[in-house]
């Protein structure tokens, strides 16, 4: 009985310290994607990116909101175009990782945008990640962004 309560301590410490090896993946991931943005270097954005992303927007449009697929090599275009001269950053406030399986992991974020220091918006992301020959890529990014009715506005 005492060799296999063992076993399955054993176990479950395994798979405990897998599940965390996991999320440290996915947040180094996930910070990556974040300082490429911030640095506007699209070498590091494109890193934490599988090449099958699907990038998709919540807008609104006539007083509702609607999902709209976008092309995400327009917005890294337009992110790697900004001048250096011009100061923004876009802070992570929070971050939840679910990553159960060891193949696919799921990240909500809550995010504010600064421009020259001053907030200008917030918003809320979901991210779908799988893991890849051991490196976890993101494959889908649902974003959703506003000026007003920000959680944590600051």
């Amino acid at each position: 009985m005492k060799k296999l309560f063992f076993i399955g301590m054993l176990f479950m410490a395994c798979a405990i310290y897998a599940q965390q090896q996991d999320e440290v993946g996915v947040r180094r991931t996930m910070d990556l994607f974040y300082d490429g943005f911030n640095e506007r270097d699209s070498v590091k954005i494109k890193l934490a990116l599988a090449k099958d992303i699907t990038y998709q927007k919540v807008e609104e449009v006539f007083g509702s909101q609607v999902l709209k697929d976008a092309d995400l090599s327009e917005v890294m275009k337009s992110i790697v175009a900004i001048p250096k001269t011009t100061k923004f950053e876009l802070k992570m406030d929070k971050i939840v990782i679910s990553a159960n399986d060891g193949h696919i992991a799921n990240v909500w974020t809550q995010s504010q945008f600064y421009l020259y220091g001053t907030y200008y918006q917030c918003g809320s992301s979901s991210f779908q990640l799988i893991k890849r020959n051991g490196d976890w890529k993101i494959i889908s990014i649902l974003d959703d962004y506003s000026k007003e009715n920000c959680l944590g506005q600051k």
